[in-house]
């Protein structure tokens, strides 16, 4: 099997990741030497999860391995304060319980605004409401 070669932008977003020490993937692939765009750049998992992608992560040193170790020291560093530490490992885990995501309810908000034209004293423009809406 032939070996995953990155591409360069795939390597130009890496290496800024690398650089920026912290930052999203999004950022990182924004604003590499040679940049995603902004669109490609909302969905970070086209690098993550790409051959190359997860090929050039790994020549960098970042592995499963590497961030889980990582996270273990940081949880036992924190042994009060450890709350996002430890969400982030059950999501790496995939211990995460879907049915509490599946019981968020988006709430949509609807706006209608009526913008006057003409200049009317109050109580002439609530009359001419019901002529609007109805």
């Amino acid at each position: 099997m032939a070996r995953a070669k990155p591409t360069k932008m795939q390597k130009a977003a890496i290496d800024k990741l690398v650089e920026l020490k912290g930052t999203s993937v999004s950022r990182a692939m924004r604003e590499s030497a040679i940049p995603y765009s902004p669109k490609t750049a909302k969905n970070p998992q086209i690098l993550t999860e790409s051959v190359g992608g997860k090929a050039y992560l790994k020549e960098c040193g970042l592995t499963k391995e590497f961030i889980t170790k990582s996270l273990v020291e940081d949880i036992e560093k924190k042994p009060q304060n450890r709350l996002g530490e430890m969400r982030l490992g059950a999501e790496i885990l995939n211990m995460t319980d879907d049915e509490e995501k599946e019981k968020t309810i988006p709430v949509i908000n609807i706006n209608f605004g009526f913008i006057n034209t003409q200049h009317k004293p109050s109580s002439q423009a609530n009359s001419g409401l019901g002529e609007m809406v109805g």
